[in-house]
């Protein structure tokens, strides 16, 4: 399952996800909302600008953290059998570790200890691919490694900061970096 968050802030313990979404690429099912914190960061104009996700279109939108936490929940059983211990999914994408954290304090913040009744605990990055072909000559050497920059490198057009834009780019840029061949030259 591919994941990805726009957050108020860095940190997964103070901070919290103000847009969700998910693609399951096995059925194509999708996930995607948005959440209204509790209250309003002070410095909520520098989120505004990064994602374009104004506080009042969030007010009038937004759901509630529980509410986007239980709707995110029956989204995953329509994938998932709980109680299968062999049915569960990797939790997929670009700097995954900290969509991952934001995604288990939503769960732990709300009082839901079964964050690991849907998801195995194995993270998919993006990274380790970028390295090895970087290491291999595959991929040239750049300033940054942002999903942006390798998107421009790959010829993937998307909207930087939408998590459900960003979700379906990291699976394009997973498919292309993975398909690349010995043969293949620096631009």
């Amino acid at each position: 399952m591919w994941v990805d968050v726009e957050t108020t802030g860095l940190n997964s313990e103070k901070d919290t996800i103000i847009e969700l979404a998910a693609i399951c690429p096995d059925t194509g099912a999708e996930f995607h909302e948005y959440c209204l914190p509790a209250y309003k960061p002070a410095d909520y104009e520098i989120i505004e600008a990064l994602t374009g996700i104004t506080w009042e279109w969030l007010k009038a939108n937004g759901k509630k953290e529980i509410v986007l936490l239980y709707d995110f929940i029956r989204f995953l059983d329509t994938l998932v059998d709980k109680y299968n211990v062999k049915d569960k999914m990797i939790f997929a994408g670009f700097n995954t570790s900290f969509d991952n954290n934001f995604v288990r304090a939503l769960f732990a913040r709300n009082q839901d200890k079964y964050f690991g009744s849907y998801f195995f605990n194995i993270l998919l990055d993006i990274y380790p691919f970028i390295a090895e072909k970087i290491i291999s000559g595959q991929i040239e050497v750049f300033d940054n490694y942002r999903l942006s920059t390798l998107c421009e490198y790959f010829g993937i057009k998307f909207k930087a900061h939408s998590a459900i834009e960003d979700v379906k780019a990291e699976m394009l840029l997973y498919q292309k970096v993975k398909n690349l061949k010995k043969s293949v030259k620096k631009k």
